[in-house]
């Protein structure tokens, strides 16, 4: 991983991130660390009201093993958990580590049983020697309830599986976009240096301070991760 700054490209609109980062690699314009981060999309399943919350997507390359691409959406995950509880004394808790592994490879965060984040992975390049992946990120920072309950944010509830909540409504307090989406990036490229040097067991241990009690078998799926056993092939479907 380059020691230069990631590059952060800010958009008023734009459909998805993904599709603009996606579009970025295939004309050859993204190298790792490209976020682009937009104020609201319009074809994206995450409900994204216009400047209250963070939606943006991260150029990340992996090139461990093949079949652990998806790990990439853990890695985020936790940088954003990490973020929310060192800077602003919020605990998510994270999804059952397998669900990051099974189409459409993405999960969630939760603050008091409700979805504050998403996190989603795919490969938009290959290469001999690397996936250059996209991992697009939704987390609901200044929302308030009367935002979930548009059409959009109503179906997505159905389609999670769950209510949508925010930072803002679970504190009572506002928060500066930009400086959360900087300390989750900060956090990020502190993972992936831990990730590419230990391996998942390396992240492991700070994954465990945001399980959920919900998730009986977590424990025994954390250890199938990090020990690398078992995985399935996202590629072999």
């Amino acid at each position: 991983m380059s020691a230069d700054p990631w590059k952060v490209e800010q958009l008023d609109h734009c459909e998805s991130t993904m599709g603009v980062c996606r579009a970025r690699i295939e004309r050859g314009q993204a190298e790792e660390g490209l976020t682009v981060v937009t104020d609201t999309q319009f074809d994206s399943l995450w409900p994204s009201p216009p400047s209250v919350n963070l939606y943006f997507t991260t150029v990340i390359d992996h090139e461990l093993i093949k079949n652990e691409w998806p790990s990439l959406g853990i890695v985020t995950s936790l940088a954003i958990a990490q973020t929310l509880l060192a800077e602003y004394r919020l605990r998510p808790v994270m999804d059952d580590p397998d669900r990051f592994f099974q189409s459409p490879y993405n999960g969630f965060l939760y603050l008091e049983d409700s979805i504050l984040a998403g996190v989603a992975t795919e490969i938009a390049e290959e290469s001999e020697d690397r996936f250059r992946c996209i991992v697009g990120c939704g987390v609901n920072v200044n929302a308030g309830p009367d935002q979930y309950k548009t059409k959009v944010a109503l179906d997505a509830t159905r389609l999670f599986g769950g209510p949508m909540t925010s930072m803002f409504m679970v504190s009572g307090r506002r928060y500066e976009t930009r400086l959360v989406l900087d300390q989750i990036l900060h956090r990020l490229k502190i993972n992936l240096a831990i990730y590419r040097e230990n391996g998942p067991a390396g992240l492991a241990p700070e994954l465990e301070g945001f399980r959920s009690d919900d998730a009986p078998h977590w424990e025994t799926r954390l250890l199938r991760w990090a020990r690398g056993w078992g995985l399935p092939d996202p590629l072999a479907e």
